[in-house]
């Protein structure tokens, strides 16, 4: 798939101080495919590990549901000053992000509780 390179579209506070820069639809990123199609996803989180960050997206054009993991994980790189992103295709690394996401999300919940 060809990355169209966009904005996180969070806020800082959003997307835990990360710097990126906001999208015109906030919250969406549109790629374009190998057939020239657009192809949306929901930014759910940034998660930041191992000295890198990474997008927890859901793809919007599918009939996918949340609940089920189907999420795509994307490494964010700077190549020649601008932000990039990789999809992260080894399975054990997308787990452990993952299980980041689900515990930085259940600790929201958990305030927003408060």
């Amino acid at each position: 798939m060809e990355e169209e390179k966009v904005g996180c579209g969070h806020s800082c506070e959003g997307c835990h101080a990360c710097g990126h820069e906001e999208m015109e639809t906030e919250g969406i990123l549109t790629f374009v495919d190998e057939e020239g199609n657009d192809v949306r996803f929901e930014i759910l989180d940034v998660v930041s590990m191992d000295e890198k960050e990474y997008l927890v997206v859901l793809p919007l054009d599918e009939e996918q549901d949340e609940e089920e993991g189907n999420v795509l994980i994307l490494e964010i790189k700077q190549e020649d000053g601008e932000e990039v992103y990789d999809t992260v295709t080894d399975d054990e690394e997308a787990e452990k992000i993952f299980v980041k996401f689900q515990e930085q999300n259940d600790l929201v919940e958990d305030q927003d509780e408060e």
